[in-house]
């Protein structure tokens, strides 16, 4: 009998990581497909989780055509930036149409700076840029010292 509960067991233990597999696989599914809607509906894909506050912030509206218009700039910033290594400038996106706690940080860094989105903030640096601006612009103020004036 005691061979029959180890099999039985050991059966259980194996069907259980299978299952976890599977429940991983399906979450991984499911993230995807959220990411595609996402892009769809006008939205960013969400970020990974970090371990790290992010150095470079991006506060947005999915109803802002001046959002819109940012996306392939942004998209390009972000495929600069891992080319570099992640670990060196963290990006993250906050959207504050629909998420009170993004709308309020917004408010406490534009200070007035913008006064609406896209609005890109460098917490390193206190650097920001307003508006939809070419890659270019964007990689600069992502390098900015803390020295270095403002890109309006």
């Amino acid at each position: 009998m005691a061979t029959t509960q180890g099999e039985t067991l050991r059966r259980l233990v194996e069907e259980t990581e299978q299952c976890k597999a599977r429940i991983t696989e399906l979450e991984n599914e499911n993230k995807k497909r959220r990411n595609e809607i996402a892009e769809l509906n006008g939205e960013f894909p969400e970020d990974e989780p970090e371990t790290e506050e992010p150095d470079l912030i991006f506060f947005y509206r999915i109803s802002c055509p001046f959002t819109a218009r940012a996306r392939p700039e942004l998209k390009c910033l972000e495929s600069h930036l891992k080319n570099e290594g992640r670990t060196r400038y963290r990006l993250r996106k906050l959207e504050v149409e629909r998420n009170q706690e993004n709308l309020t940080l917004l408010d406490e860094v534009d200070k007035d700076l913008c006064g609406g989105v896209p609005f890109f903030y460098n917490k390193k640096t206190g650097a920001h840029v307003c508006g939809a601006r070419q890659c270019a612009v964007l990689k600069e103020w992502a390098r900015m010292e803390p020295k270095e004036s403002q890109i309006n």
